[in-house]
């Protein structure tokens, strides 16, 4: 079935052909232009003069007389939406007229981009040698054009000598070509893409490296200071024996002196033993500080080992250095939560905090292959026409926070790394909320909450919640979590992790509260790292 389709200044006809050759016409009443602002007609006394682009002189001079009767404003089209719209089963062997001049070079530009020329075998278009209205192209220009995007220029209609046309037929090979072009772009995007990759993962190797040569630099350089104390407290030990010894010395001499005063006797005793414990106690002091030094020093040499082996590992499931710089947890936490996110199918994952775990977990999401970012051509039409449900499931990130600020930079950074169709943004504004007998601040997440409980509420959901909030004095109160999410969602499996630096505090009153509740949970345990506890609810 073939299709032949004319852009006039203000109306499209269209004329389809069937397999036997009957033809079936209709006009639409749609001036088509890519930029919706043009949509002012001028009317000539003359009709096929109507443009929506002013007349030139020139053309005054073809038509003597000629006079602008009236300028009204016309429904618009653009021309990919046309085409799309009124031919949707478009093949191949289709023709193409562009009769609106000053148009035409827009026209042509839009169909190209939108990668429909393909469709079309031949193409006539209105052109003169010396544009007569504004914004029309010489149609020399137009056959440079044409031809630059595989046309064969095949001469001008002068059948009509006031209006010229000029006559093109795509070049078979043109279609071939076009693809081949494409498969290379893609090809050296991917390879280009590969490359950088690479050199973000040398770079993050390289700082590895800088960093564990420091780290090594300041445990010699902490050891030699230790080794420097403890030879300065051994040589404080050693005077300060010398001296109790001749103090022992003098005391004894004391002694002899006064021993006919016998009431004096008990007060060298005490004055004796006094010493002896002082002595003791300081001996005893100085060994505690020495240890203490020793095993802090120990403590922070295996606790940054530790991250460090932690950040390795993560650029095997999660390459890329800034989404783990960025992870929003200490990289052996990044870690844990990377690895349950490969082993376990959650229905939804919630975070509260919106911070740069967000764009973490969706990371992980899409390197382990689930991708929701693809869509077919039907869905993308379709999704032009009809408005997203507010019944629908969020996407697999539900990323709740109060900074309106924050929460659009973290959009951007979404969908400009891909990742955007992954996250829900929900804004939250703070509102007063009762936890642990107080009133704290916490998101006005409840309606959104409730939404999620009623689409679960036919099967038994599985759910992680990532508490990640830096709290301050202004800001949400992190405790006031678990009471939120249990308020709509304690049916459902519930894998919760939080970070926060009083965390020792809410995980206690967290335990009181699914005590008082009655509800199942697993025991509170370190999630990679002492900083971030995890927890199951009706595991």
């Amino acid at each position: 079935m073939a299709v032949i389709i004319t852009l006039n200044a203000a109306s499209t006809e269209i004329i389809t052909i069937g397999a036997k050759g009957e033809k079936t016409a209709k006009t639409i009443a749609v001036a088509v232009t890519p930029n919706p602002e043009s949509n002012t007609l001028y009317e000539y006394n003359l009709p096929d003069a109507n443009s929506l682009h002013p007349a030139e002189e020139g053309l005054k001079l073809l038509f003597p007389g000629l006079k602008l009767q009236a300028k009204r404003q016309v429904e618009t089209q653009h021309p990919e939406e046309l085409v799309r719209h009124c031919c949707p089963h478009l093949e191949q062997d289709n023709q193409l007229s562009i009769n609106s001049p000053g148009e035409e070079q827009n026209i042509f530009n839009a169909l190209a981009e939108a990668g429909l020329l393909k469709f079309f075998t031949q193409l006539t278009v209105l052109a003169h040698e010396k544009p007569v209205y504004q914004n029309a192209k010489p149609a020399q220009e137009i056959v440079d054009l044409f031809t630059k995007h595989g046309f064969e220029y095949g001469g001008t209609n002068t059948k009509d000598p006031d209006w010229p046309t000029l006559t093109f037929k795509r070049n078979r090979l043109q279609n071939t070509v076009d693809k081949l072009r494409g498969e290379l772009q893609s090809a050296l995007e991917k390879f280009h893409a590969e490359v950088e990759k690479n050199k973000a993962l040398e770079k993050y190797l390289a700082e590895t490296q800088s960093r564990l040569q420091q780290l090594e630099k300041a445990r010699k350089s902490t050891e030699d200071r230790l080794n420097d104390t403890l030879h300065d407290e051994r040589k404080a030990g050693q005077r300060l024996s010398a001296e109790l010894e001749s103090l022992k010395v003098k005391l004894a001499e004391t002694e002899e002196q006064l021993e006919e005063r016998s009431n004096t006797q008990s007060t060298l005793k005490t004055l004796q033993d006094r010493m002896e414990y002082l002595f003791g106690q300081n001996t005893l002091q100085l060994e505690q500080a020495a240890n203490a030094l020793g095993q802090h020093v120990s403590q922070t040499a295996e606790i940054t080992s530790r991250e460090l082996e932690a950040g390795i590992a993560l650029q095997r499931v999660a390459p890329g250095a800034a989404a783990i710089t960025h992870s929003g947890l200490p990289k052996s936490a990044a870690l844990e939560l990377a690895s349950q996110l490969n082993t376990k199918n959650y229905d939804l994952i919630i975070e509260l905090g919106s911070g740069s775990t967000t764009y973490f977990i969706a990371q992980l999401l899409k390197n382990a292959g689930k991708d929701h970012s693809s869509t077919t051509e039907n869905q993308r039409s379709l999704s032009h026409y009809v408005e997203p449900s507010e019944d629908d499931l969020p996407r697999r990130i539900l990323s709740v926070d109060h900074n309106r600020n924050r929460q659009k930079e973290l959009g951007e950074n979404l969908t400009n790394a891909g990742l955007a169709s992954y996250v829900s943004l929900q804004f939250a504004p703070l509102v007063p909320s009762q936890y642990a007998g107080k009133e704290q601040l916490f998101y006005d997440c409840s309606t959104r909450l409730q939404q999620v409980a009623h689409l679960l509420d036919s099967r038994l959901g599985r759910i992680l919640v990532v508490v990640n909030i830096d709290p301050t004095e202004t800001g949400p109160e992190p405790g006031a979590a678990l009471p939120a999410v249990l308020q709509y969602l304690s049916a459902h499996q519930l894998d919760i992790v939080i970070h926060s630096p009083s965390q020792q505090q809410i995980t206690d009153q967290w335990l009181s509260i699914l005590s008082q509740r009655g509800l199942d949970h697993s025991a509170l345990k370190a999630f990679g790292t002492g900083q971030v506890q995890h927890l199951t609810v009706n595991p």
